[in-house]
């Protein structure tokens, strides 16, 4: 995710731009987001699934003894 400076850097290049390329170069960003938050989303969930694997693991041998 872009930090606030970041954000206001990008508006400022945009301000420049001609309108259709304005309006594409935040259509791309606006993908290069939604990927990141996709990518994040799942790195949370197999992260979680890990997690849930570990305590299986440690349980199953809590078990065996």
């Amino acid at each position: 995710m872009l930090s606030k400076r970041q954000r206001l850097r990008w508006w400022f290049i945009e301000q420049r731009l001609p309108t259709e390329r304005r309006e594409a170069a935040r259509a791309e960003r606006r993908h290069e987001m939604a990927e990141h938050a996709d990518d994040r989303n799942e790195r949370l969930a197999d992260r979680g699934l890990a997690e849930g694997e570990r305590h299986h693991s440690l349980a199953s041998d809590f078990h065996k003894a």
